[in-house]
């Protein structure tokens, strides 16, 4: 874990080093064209260290503590923010729903008792985690469309008893 970390944050030095020098050279001939594509690569690099970041977040405690959100969005940030404390616990409940036998989300909405845009990005974490996956199955919604029927992984299982001896 502390490898990852030093990796991460000597990529954002290189990143940040790199873009000062860029900004330095955009005053010579034809460099802006070159600061355009420089930038673009700098933008990349950035967008594949927030991933690494959010896969570390996932394997520390293997749940990441804020919802998924829109990056881009302060409203969406904030609202995911606002729901961090009761996320986990919320979470959690969904993942025990599933553990008892496979469900499709609209499903798991109502044994659970949550609205899709709460029940969603509980199970999206679950499966971002590798805690729950796609079985394969598939059956109607009451509106009779197909849905994915979603179940409980062997690593699943182990993550609820390790949260199960924890509480004890």
């Amino acid at each position: 874990m502390k490898a990852e970390l030093e990796l991460i944050l000597e990529a954002l030095q290189q990143a940040t080093e790199y873009i000062e020098s860029s900004i330095q050279d955009i005053y010579q001939p034809g460099a802006l064209q070159s600061a355009k594509g420089d930038l673009e690569q700098n933008l990349n690099a950035i967008a594949a260290v927030e991933k690494m970041l959010d896969k570390i977040s996932l394997s520390k405690g293997k749940l990441a503590d804020i919802p998924p959100h829109q990056r881009h969005s302060d409203t969406s940030r904030m609202a995911a923010a606002s729901v961090a404390p009761i996320f986990s616990g919320v979470r959690l409940q969904v993942l025990r729903a599933i553990s008892k036998h496979p469900m499709t989300d609209e499903q798991g909405q109502g044994i659970v008792g949550m609205t899709g845009n709460s029940y969603r990005p509980c199970r999206v974490t679950l499966m971002d985690a590798g805690l729950i996956e796609d079985t394969g199955s598939r059956r109607k919604t009451i509106s009779g469309r197909t849905a994915v029927v979603w179940g409980i992984t062997a690593e699943g299982r182990e993550y609820l008893e390790s949260m199960d001896e924890k509480c004890v």
